[in-house]
């Protein structure tokens, strides 16, 4: 951040600004986008392969998941796992538990890679700019006048 912005001329400093600020944003954005893709398509794969472990397949399955979705956004219409048998419901509990821990631990590792690398070609580009060029910000002729705090100096 400070060195993207001491890369920067003086008199573009408030467009790099909003240059650094606009690819934050948009970083961000797409950086949700992309965990929340891992999380929910490795939960969904890696429980539909634990469900025909524990013997639940086809319609049977794609129903339970659906209650599983629902039960973990609210909806009081989730909550009937009565048709379940009850040997299978602490196996099916597991199983999600498992495959949402499965999902956050891949995108928490993507992730932890990805800002390694970004840090790496932080430094490697950033490092190789020449400071030299740039002019030191002159200090407003009166900023003796004033007080730290913008008061008016006295005396």
């Amino acid at each position: 951040n400070t060195d993207g912005m001491n890369a920067a001329p003086p008199a573009l400093r408030g467009q790099a600004s909003g240059v650094l600020q606009t690819v934050r944003q948009i970083g961000g954005t797409f950086g949700i986008a992309i965990m929340t893709t891992i999380v929910v398509s490795l939960n969904r794969s890696t429980l539909d392969s634990d469900l025909v472990d524990i013997g639940i397949t086809g319609k049977n399955a794609h129903a339970l998941e659906g209650l599983l979705t629902e039960a973990s956004s609210g909806t009081s219409a989730a909550l009937d796992f009565s048709k379940l048998p009850a040997d299978k419901l602490d196996k099916v509990i597991d199983a999600a538990k498992d495959a949402f821990s499965i999902g956050l631990e891949v995108s928490y590792i993507v992730l932890g890679a990805t800002m390694v690398v970004a840090a790496g070609l932080a430094a490697w580009k950033l490092r190789k700019v020449d400071y030299s060029g740039t002019e030191a910000v002159a200090p407003h002729p009166l900023a003796e006048h004033v007080h730290p705090r913008g008061e008016p100096a006295v005396g």
